[in-house]
């Protein structure tokens, strides 16, 4: 993890006293580089469309904020907009998309994205070369990274707005990046899956007496939710965590504290509360996989460390000879998390019930090795490895 920026600054030889862009200059990265700003390194590339209502788009919130890549598109976008490939002024595989108002990844444009419309809310940017694109998209998503962007893209006390092209980057030589890249391109492609149809308007004839009424209406195939075995029927054991005491919350780790573990850290925020064990805390064992109760996330991790869960997150102990990396894996790819979205309830506060999850259905094969293909581990976590510690 990053180092938190100190919280006193001398401003004797500051010429601007603006907040946002102190604490952002404060910030340390793990390695000690150069920075470069992102707007001496790349050539900005502007929307060049006028997309209308009907048109799939790619947008900000379309985006996996956990595991990257593009989750769905929408077809309720309209305005300006960037068209991927053909001319040279339209987006191009290589270049960069940044979205500075939102809590999304940054994307890298694709071949398979050719012929794509992609919404005017993503700033993009053109590197020089293939290597440095893939250094500074690995930094931006990297736990240091998104932490850096949320620092650096807050709001300050001027009434101009942080500009994306501002952003101090880390930048080592050519020979470090091109040492990388292999390895940053091999975590670019594993982002690359199937897409969400984007929401459309349908009818169909259900038969209320076999499916419940407001599953019957979360799908035109309300069928795909019979089919299959459910958890509860492989033998997987799912609980609910429990409320903590909240005075009893250690800040940083301690001897003999086990780390709790919520939705933000199953999202891919790191661990910040740690709690000593005791006879009402929910505890999750290695091998254990954990899932967010709430939001239309699945983020389905398998515990490494004895850790303690609250009461938004469920526990699913997996039976001997279920490899609970594949169940993972089912959870977070795209038919596992489709089905865990029908099952959502509450319009405030999305939220999968415990006796929805149980019945969550697992079609037959579905787990058989080589069939799933969702991601393990939070793109940031991955990407924080591989910069940072190679």
């Amino acid at each position: 993890m990053s180092a938190a920026p100190s919280g006193v600054f001398d401003l004797r030889e500051e010429a601007i006293w603006d907040t946002g862009q102190l604490v952002a200059a404060a910030f340390r990265w793990p390695r000690e580089l150069d920075s470069r700003r992102l707007s001496d390194l790349t050539t900005l590339i502007e929307p060049r469309q006028f997309i209308e209502l009907g048109t799939q788009v790619v947008t900000p919130i379309g985006l996996d904020s956990v595991y990257g890549g593009i989750r769905r598109r929408t077809t309720s976008y309209e305005g300006p907009a960037y068209l991927v490939g053909g001319a040279e002024e339209n987006l191009q595989p290589g270049d960069v998309l940044i979205a500075a108002r939102s809590s999304a990844p940054a994307l890298m444009v694709q071949a398979h994205m050719l012929g794509a419309a992609v919404s005017a809310a993503f700033s993009a940017f053109r590197f020089p070369s293939i290597e440095q694109a893939y250094w500074a998209w690995g930094v931006l998503n990297s736990t240091s990274g998104r932490a850096y962007l949320r620092r650096a893209m807050t709001d300050t006390l001027t009434s101009q707005r942080p500009r994306v092209g501002d952003l101090l980057l880390p930048w080592p030589d050519e020979a470090s990046q091109l040492g990388l890249t292999e390895f940053l391109a091999a975590i670019e492609a594993e982002t690359k899956r199937p897409t969400e149809d984007a929401a459309e308007t349908w009818w169909s004839v259900a038969n209320l007496r076999e499916i419940e009424w407001r599953a019957a209406l979360a799908t035109p195939e309300p069928a795909q939710l019979l089919s299959g075995t459910s958890l509860e029927d492989l033998g997987v054991l799912i609980s609910a965590g429990r409320p903590f005491d909240r005075t009893a919350v250690l800040t940083t780790a301690t001897e003999g504290a086990l780390p709790l573990v919520n939705g933000g850290v199953l999202a891919g925020r790191p661990i910040t509360r740690w709690l000593v064990e005791d006879a009402k805390s929910s505890v999750a064992e290695p091998g254990d996989v954990l899932v967010a109760a709430a939001g239309d996330r699945a983020h389905a991790r398998v515990v490494e460390q004895r850790t303690i869960i609250d009461s938004g997150v469920y526990r699913l102990r997996i039976p001997t000879g279920l490899p609970p990396e594949r169940v993972t894996s089912y959870l977070n790819g795209q038919v596992g998390h489709g089905l865990r979205r029908l099952l959502l309830s509450g319009s405030v506060i999305p939220r999968v019930s415990l006796r929805d999850l149980k019945q969550l259905r697992v079609p037959d094969g579905s787990l058989d090795e080589g069939r799933v293909g969702g991601p393990l581990k939070p793109l940031a976590e991955q990407l924080e490895l591989v910069l940072w510690t190679t």
